[in-house]
């Protein structure tokens, strides 16, 4: 017989699995066109979700070799658990199907119910984070002179100075009233 594994949170051992709702999902954004219909060319693949709904106990039926018999069971893991919550650090998922690992806990809820006794059930929500790579890149920059002539030698700087909320630059003062591009770009050459 297989040894059935409870559902563990970054170390926190559960007494029993009602549901477990792994779900997958993508968008596929759509852009419409002349003709009048939509056209795809991507899809986009959310993270996974995890919800699950555990059961803890203060005398656990199940799993009573690993998580013992402790009358202050229940309040000690909703502490850790909500440690791990607050601590917004990712956390690993272990459950009879599968090891999730990078999880987000979205929110959990612990129910109190009098028809429980001293069990607790609680719905809780992970998601899975994805970590991206920075990735940085050379690009040749080339900038246009009079014409759209490519310079020789581009200007590498340009000064600007800022008078009473005027931008103004100071090679030409008395374009005060025109935008702070206009001007970085007249200073640059690319307009005459």
């Amino acid at each position: 017989m297989r040894k059935i594994q409870p559902v563990d949170i970054d170390g926190i051992t559960f007494d029993a699995v009602i549901t477990q709702t792994t779900d997958y999902t993508a968008d596929v954004p759509s852009y419409p066109t002349e003709a009048g219909f939509e056209v795809s060319d991507a899809i986009i693949v959310r993270p996974l979700t995890l919800n699950l709904t555990l059961i803890i106990s203060n005398n656990p039926v199940t799993h009573r070799a690993i998580n013992g018999q402790n009358p202050a069971r229940v309040q000690e893991v909703l502490a850790r658990l909500r440690d791990c919550f607050f601590k917004r650090e990712p956390v690993t998922v272990t459950t009879q199907t599968a090891v999730y690992e990078m999880m987000a806990i979205e929110n959990f809820s612990d129910t109190i119910s009098k028809d429980y006794g001293d069990m607790v059930e609680l719905p809780i929500s992970l998601r899975q984070i994805v970590k991206v790579e920075r990735q940085t890149t050379t690009m040749e920059v080339q900038f246009l002179g009079p014409a759209n002539v490519v310079q020789e030698n581009p200007p590498t700087s340009s000064s600007s100075t800022v008078n009473n909320s005027n931008y103004s630059n100071d090679s030409s003062s008395s374009k005060s009233n025109a935008s702070a591009l206009h001007n970085l770009a007249s200073s640059l050459g690319i307009l005459k």
